[in-house]
């Protein structure tokens, strides 16, 4: 998924809900950045080896 962090997992998923052909979840997203971030123009984030833990929702149609 992210290229700086091949170890990323997401686990809890406190909602959960469908209706029709909709689903939606939320998440905590974490993992560690090992690896460069792309962040434009060539440029790139330097790995920090520190662990990141982003709250996250997906939406399907």
């Amino acid at each position: 998924m992210f290229v700086c962090a091949p170890d990323i997992t997401i686990k809890n998923h406190p909602i959960r809900f469908g209706s029709g052909s909709w689903t939606t979840a939320t998440g905590i997203m974490t993992g560690t950045i090992t690896k460069p971030m792309p962040i434009g123009d060539g440029k790139f984030f330097q790995p920090t080896d520190q662990l990141f833990a982003i709250t996250m929702a997906t939406i399907g149609h």
